[in-house]
């Protein structure tokens, strides 16, 4: 092989060792990202009542960095409701595990991510088990 073929296929190996070294870097550092860290902070927004008529709850979440929430829902049926508990990512989904403020009683919720700043909350009355499906906005 000549000196000059040798220096090419030195060229080609060496671009291709770093080419291949920033794809490993780039890749752990998306991959090392807190999954959570867009869903900190506060958001609000309205959802149906599980009292029916039509009528609407308002909700305040609050997510922290640490892996806990709250809620404040202003319930149509019940007055001021307070929920605290732990969030964890389980695929393209946050699981929420909270009690109510009112008899402790367990208040399962699923967070899907709609766009970057709106959230579906889908949480179960432990009253009746009704479902109800509540659009949050991030806070500003």
């Amino acid at each position: 092989m000549s000196p000059q073929a040798r220096c090419w296929y030195g060229r080609q190996t060496l671009s291709s060792v770093l080419l291949a070294l920033a794809i490993v870097a780039m890749a752990t550092q998306v991959l090392g990202q807190d999954p959570t860290k867009w869903l900190v902070g506060t958001w609000k927004g309205t959802g149906p009542s599980p009292a029916g008529q039509g009528r609407e709850d308002q909700l305040e979440y609050v997510f922290k960095e640490d892996g806990s929430y709250r809620a404040e829902i202003q319930s149509a049926r019940l007055g001021l409701v307070n929920i605290t508990g732990t969030y964890k990512v389980e695929g393209d989904q946050t699981i929420l595990e909270g009690l109510s403020g009112r008899g402790g009683r367990r208040v399962p919720s699923t967070v899907r991510r709609i766009e970057d700043n709106k959230i579906q909350v889908e949480s179960t009355s432990p009253i009746d088990n009704k479902v109800t499906i509540s659009l949050l906005s991030r806070a500003k």
